[in-house]
């Protein structure tokens, strides 16, 4: 198996985890603000749900991205695929510190 191909495959699983894990935390955040919602219902009333939900909903996308990262980053050090993957997509996960 080619660089190239190898690659390839673990951009694909990259693709499908950012995708696992932006679901779960936003549905996670969702859920918690409902929660937060159905337990006080003046919170409802405090802060208008069309102005917090975007903000929360952009907060849960940050969250997810550094998540991924740092976990992407975790496994190309843990499974030393340095060697087996392009070095461009490499250095998009791991900065060296020098």
């Amino acid at each position: 198996m080619t660089i190239k191909e190898r690659t390839n495959i673990f951009n694909l699983c990259v693709i499908v985890f950012n995708v696992a894990i932006g679901l779960l935390v936003e549905g996670a955040i969702i859920a918690l603000l409902m929660f937060s919602l159905s337990s006080n219902p003046n919170l409802g009333e405090s802060m208008p749900i069309q102005v917090v939900l975007p903000l929360v909903l952009l907060v849960g996308l940050i969250v997810a991205m550094s998540i991924s990262v740092k976990t992407v980053s975790w496994a190309i050090e843990k499974f030393n695929l340095h060697d087996k993957l392009d070095p461009k997509v490499v250095s998009k996960y791991q900065k060296k510190i020098k």
